[in-house]
């Protein structure tokens, strides 16, 4: 777990810093997960209302906006190209190094973190 958790503290903190310049509290989304099990089309539906209800937490809570690390391609297509979040830095997972080794070298070569943020 903790190659896991250094390699997203890498763009978190970036941004926590980016963000700390503008002003203002934003919401950390640290983690949306769906089950396996669900079919793709519920999945879909099920991401979209989790994010819409982040979105609507936020706006209730008078916070800036939302930024999250997303690892998941489809949570990062919905985010950016349906729900208006701006894309930032991100990390090609495969080439991300800990301890002096490539603990996520088998993994897809286009698999990325991206950092993102919401201004609500």
């Amino acid at each position: 777990m903790m190659p896991i958790s250094v390699l997203h503290e890498v763009l978190e903190e970036e941004m926590k810093e980016s963000l700390k310049k503008e002003g203002g509290r934003w919401m950390h989304n640290l983690l949306l997960a769906t089950h396996p099990s669900l079919h793709a089309k519920d999945n879909v539906r099920l991401v979209l209302h989790l994010e819409k209800e982040l979105l609507r937490l936020t706006k209730a809570k008078h916070l800036a906006g939302v930024f999250t690390v997303n690892s998941n391609r489809l949570n990062q297509e919905l985010c950016q190209h349906y729900l208006g979040y701006e894309r930032h830095s991100s990390i090609r997972v495969v080439n991300f190094v800990y301890k002096g080794r490539r603990p996520f070298a088998s993994l897809p070569e286009d698999l990325s973190l991206v950092a993102m943020t919401k201004r609500v």
